[in-house]
């Protein structure tokens, strides 16, 4: 299996298929060219523009199936990428998470300092 579309898998599941894939994981350029991380803030108007137009820049359609994990829960929530940008304020709340893509074309990592990076999966693993 190499995408978690499968409505049976368990959380479990799911983690050994991300590890397995996490090794493939190129990161997108972030604050500088040596690190991938940026801040990702809804704090004010101006951090939340500058983070919308991170989020757009990925060029992913807003019907595209993703799967949100975070540390306390115990089953993924599915949800559409169109949620997240039109509500970052529900998710860009200093609490960590991951937001995968369902076919594992790429991830998207916030963590509760305030900062996010953006990753593809390699495509031949």
């Amino acid at each position: 299996m190499t995408n978690l579309r499968h409505p049976g898998l368990s959380k479990k599941d799911i983690q050994k298929l991300i590890n397995y894939k996490s090794q493939t994981i190129t990161w997108g350029r972030g604050i500088d060219e040596t690190n991938e991380w940026i801040f990702a803030s809804t704090e004010s108007k101006k951090h939340k523009k500058k983070l919308l137009y991170w989020l757009n820049n990925k060029k992913i359609i807003p019907s595209r199936a993703v799967l949100l994990i975070t540390p306390s829960s115990q089953v993924p929530i599915k949800l559409s990428w169109g949620d997240v940008i039109n509500e970052p304020e529900k998710y860009f709340n200093k609490k960590a998470f991951q937001l995968y893509d369902l076919d594992l074309a790429w991830v998207l990592e916030y963590q509760t300092q305030e900062i996010a990076r953006f990753g593809c999966f390699d495509k031949d693993i």
